[in-house]
């Protein structure tokens, strides 16, 4: 526990005993939530109750009053309190109350993941970002979100642009989701990505530590046959670039079996064994 230290001060020295009653009170806080400064602290969770008597003995001018503020991990508001003097004897009281503020030093980080999604042949593909909080918080946190152009593009490839983004989560909670659809199609090309940004501008002793990236990760591809013998048939893929792939056989085009499962390499070629299979068909899936 720390220390909240309230000096009480006389205009000057007396030559008899004076004394004066002291109390904490919890304040009324403000009912807006972007008011950091204003917000109420609560007795047995925030600081310690307390009241006593303050003697001044000749010649003494100032008394400290201790308050013992109670430390947490929680991610609030700056929260406020008062301690108030009451039946001053042979005085009159002057300022008879004076306001304490326990500042927040926990710092809250907000981080988003990344993704990874196949594109889809058509209509759309929701991709959905996890918004992380490091701590629980009590303060209404609320900001935005856009996404940046990198290979892909906003309009043509996804339906993100930004928007407004609660970052409360449910009770208990720490994190908060975020989908942002992609749009699907036939096109061969490479994986593309766009990048998600976030920004807070309802909340205070917050960081956000990067941007979230998705990866569509495109699923058009056609197999191509490049050479073929006896002992080894060569395939060409094009299209689906790091993805997985699976190689069938059927001699009737209906009953298919799995001739190998290979991630595909750079150079986009794969060679199988025949195993003498010298008539048949071969096709290519991605593994999901």
């Amino acid at each position: 526990m720390q220390s909240a230290e309230f000096v009480v001060s006389l205009s000057s020295p007396s030559t008899e005993v004076l004394a004066v009653r002291y109390e904490t009170i919890e304040v009324p806080g403000s009912p807006w939530p972007d008011d950091y400064e204003n917000q109420s602290a609560t007795a047995g969770s925030d600081f310690i109750h307390t009241n006593g008597l303050l003697t001044f003995n000749p010649g003494e001018i100032s008394k400290t009053i201790s308050v013992q503020v109670i430390g947490d991990e929680i991610h609030e508001y700056n929260e406020g309190f008062v301690v108030r003097l009451i039946q001053a004897s042979s005085a009159p009281l002057d300022r008879s109350q004076a306001r304490g503020v326990i500042l927040n030093d926990d710092i809250l980080e907000i981080t988003i993941n990344d993704v990874s999604i196949l594109e889809g042949d058509n209509g759309t593909t929701v991709a959905t970002f996890t918004i992380s909080l490091s701590r629980p918080t009590q303060q209404y946190l609320a900001g935005s979100w856009s996404t940046s152009d990198s290979s892909a593009r906003s309009g043509s490839n996804n339906l993100g642009n930004g928007g407004y983004i609660d970052f409360n989560p449910q009770p208990g909670k720490t994190n908060v989701l975020l989908p942002i659809s992609v749009y699907g199609d036939k096109v061969i090309a490479d994986d593309e990505t766009f990048l998600v940004n976030l920004s807070v501008f309802y909340g205070t002793d917050v960081q956000v530590s990067k941007s979230g990236t998705c990866t569509v990760i495109n699923d058009d591809f056609f197999l191509k046959t490049e050479s073929s013998s006896a002992e080894e048939i060569t395939f060409r893929l094009e299209g689906a670039l790091g993805a997985t792939h699976v190689i069938e056989y059927s001699t009737n085009m209906i009953d298919w079996v799995k001739v190998s499962t290979n991630t595909l390499f750079p150079d986009r070629v794969l060679h199988f064994a025949t195993d003498n299979k010298k008539q048949g068909f071969y096709r290519a899936s991605l593994q999901q």
